[in-house]
């Protein structure tokens, strides 16, 4: 069996049948966790322990708490009636479960992977492991539905198969051995894949199988397996998936980065190899064996693996996120280019307290820049690079933008995002500032590219600051107060700003000059910044984020009780036909005072740390105490 994109279908009736009845139940020892079953060749793996613990973490969070506040009640029931109509139309009689039952079908431990079949010439293959514990009634009633649908509208036969000490439900459509999904059921849990070799591996290692006995087996089982690979046009291959996940030394050193120190297992497990998954979906194309020719010249062999950890409603954090992006040393290509430097984090005096999100990023524009230029001659001759700029870039904007643009940077960049009082917009507005060596030359610099582009930058000033607004061809014959959005470019403070919206700028012009609070003098902020110094252990940052939710909270409080903004909702219904239901939602509830929302807000915080094996991130929110 090989799996093919257009089984999607089947897989999904395969997913859930483990618990239909159709096999056996096998009465086998202790499982092993998802790490010890799934083979070493998986590229992409997603695993919680306990699926109810996860789904009551949730619940425990700030936002889970918020759903359940009485003065919410009115708002959320309607929103809860809305999806629930939804699925009775769409769904309810497609899985013959109410939406109840589904959303209480998480138990035990889930976890879902993609398996590397390139070696065997084959597309990937998907292995589930899922415990639905108590539920397994439920889902037995959804498979029975799922199958009677697979069978009518799809011309899917069921057959059931012996493998070793387990009988498995093979899903198939038709006689195509290659895309068939099997599945064995072990008690409340079932194993599910479209690789016969992998489920038998799999159930090997719940039985405490060891490696060399699996050898003996796979001898009594070579001519069954011989004669299924041909029916599937696959070439034999050597014995795979004789070691486990967790002896992948990329994943058992990303591990160890995602989860030190005494903390509790981790609500949720992620983990993925970029470069090795783009081989194993597309290695066997043409274009992928090009593109996959070059890595090793670019350095992107250099990446080996991400991986996540999450913890949702602990003792000290409403939620906290450790991932680490495993590199290999020393790098070298793109890797060596995009590698990380340590500076200042703090904002700037024009970055008012009252935003969404702030980040710092710290590089070294002109390193950037030389290593750019190095790895794109590489691959053309001395010198393309800079004439590719110097055709490209410096002519079309109106000057040289290597010597004074790049040159001129301070290497300190920041994205900013806010609201203004009057945006009806769901999005806050971003802004991208970085810094610059020389004001007045940066001035200088802008005001030649406005020159260049005269008929699309509009000279203005507000209090002290002199800025441009950049104005799209269709908004040139508009009003200022009446554009959607007026994209503006300035030089305020020692740095150059990219903003989108004219009245976010506004409001650092007003925090540069004393008449908004700023965020560096902001007690939350320095919390923030505290913690994290903690949590990296005093390790310098590369990059820190910074996240307030109450002017988030704010923002849709306004937009909840705006007629503009629901009669923007109404105008693109249209094109986005959810947004009906929300004006629904909002038309039929009671809209509370913004201040139920706001004890739910607290402050949260990340951080990147460019460290010898990779890039570590880190990222929490606290806990609030709610009133």
């Amino acid at each position: 069996m090989r799996a093919l994109p257009g089984r999607i279908a089947t897989l999904a009736v395969a997913l859930v049948a483990g618990c239909s009845g159709l096999a056996a139940p096998a009465q086998q020892g202790e499982r092993p966790s998802a790490m010890r079953l799934f083979p070493a060749e998986t590229v992409l793996w997603v695993r919680t322990a306990d699926a109810g613990l996860l789904v009551e973490r949730l619940s425990g969070t700030s936002y889970g708490q918020m759903l359940r506040d009485p003065e919410l009640a009115s708002l959320v029931e309607g929103a809860y009636e809305t999806a629930e109509a939804a699925y009775s139309t769409y769904a309810r009689d497609v899985v013959d479960a109410e939406l109840e039952e589904l959303l209480n079908l998480p138990a035990g431990e889930v976890a879902f992977g993609m398996v590397n079949r390139h070696a065997q010439n084959l597309d990937p293959a998907i292995l589930l492991i899922a415990d639905f514990g108590d539920h397994a009634q439920v889902a037995r009633r959804v498979v029975d539905r799922l199958q009677q649908l697979a069978e009518e509208d799809r011309g899917a036969q069921v057959t059931i198969e012996q493998l070793r000490s387990d009988e498995a439900t093979v899903i198939r459509r038709g006689n195509d051995a290659g895309g068939a999904i099997a599945f064995v059921q072990r008690d409340a849990t079932f194993v599910a894949s479209n690789d016969p070799v992998l489920l038998q591996r799999t159930l090997d290692r719940w039985d405490g199988i060891p490696v060399e006995e699996i050898a003996t087996l796979e001898e009594a089982d070579a001519a069954s397996d011989s004669e299924a690979d041909n029916d599937a046009g696959a070439e034999p291959a050597g014995p795979p998936y004789l070691t486990t996940l967790a002896e992948n030394p990329s994943f058992s050193a990303t591990l160890r980065e995602v989860m030190p120190g005494s903390e509790e297992p981790p609500q949720l497990l992620f983990y993925v190899e970029p470069i090795t998954m783009v081989e194993a979906v597309g290695g066997r194309g043409l274009g992928t064996k090009i593109a996959m020719a070059t890595f090793p010249s670019l350095g992107l062999d250099g990446v080996k693996a991400l991986g996540g950890a999450l913890w949702l409603a602990t003792e000290k954090w409403d939620s906290l996120a450790r991932g680490h992006l495993l590199l290999a040393n020393p790098r070298s290509g793109a890797v060596k280019v995009a590698r990380l430097e340590t500076g200042e984090t703090a904002p700037p005096d024009f970055v008012p307290a009252a935003i969404e999100n702030f980040a710092s990023l710290r590089i070294g524009p002109v390193r950037l820049f030389e290593d750019i230029v190095g790895l794109y001659d590489k691959f053309q001759f001395e010198g393309a690079f800079r004439n590719l700029i110097e055709k490209r870039v410096s002519a079309e904007l109106g000057f040289d933008f290597e010597e004074e643009f790049v040159r001129n940077l301070t290497g300190s960049a920041f994205f900013i995002s806010g609201f203004t009082e009057e945006g009806v917009r769901p999005a806050a507005q971003p802004c991208v500032a970085v810094g610059v060596l020389d004001q007045a030359a940066a001035e200088a610099t802008l005001a030649k590219l406005a020159e260049e582009f005269s008929g699309r930058y509009e000279e203005a000033t507000f209090g002290a600051a002199t800025y441009y607004r950049f104005v799209p061809r269709p908004f040139r014959d508009v009003s200022p107060d009446e554009r959607p959005f007026t994209p503006v470019q300035a030089v305020l403070d020692g740095h150059f700003l990219m903003c989108q919206s004219e009245g976010v700028f506004k409001q650092f012009v007003q925090a540069r000059d004393g008449e908004l609070p700023r965020l560096n003098e902001s007690l939350q902020y320095r919390l923030v910044r505290s913690r994290l110094g903690r949590l990296t252990e005093g390790e310098p940052f590369s990059t820190m984020l910074y996240r307030d939710e109450e002017p988030v909270l704010r923002h849709l409080h306004r937009m909840a009780t705006s007629d503009e903004a629901r009669d923007r909702m109404s105008e693109v219904t249209e094109f986005v036909p959810w947004l009906g239901g929300v004006r629904d939602t909002l038309d039929g509830a009671e809209i509370p005072p913004v201040e139920v929302l706001l004890k739910y807000a607290s402050p949260a915080g990340g951080a990147v740390v460019d460290t010898d094996t990779g890039w570590h991130f880190l990222a929490f929110r606290f806990q609030r105490a709610v009133q």
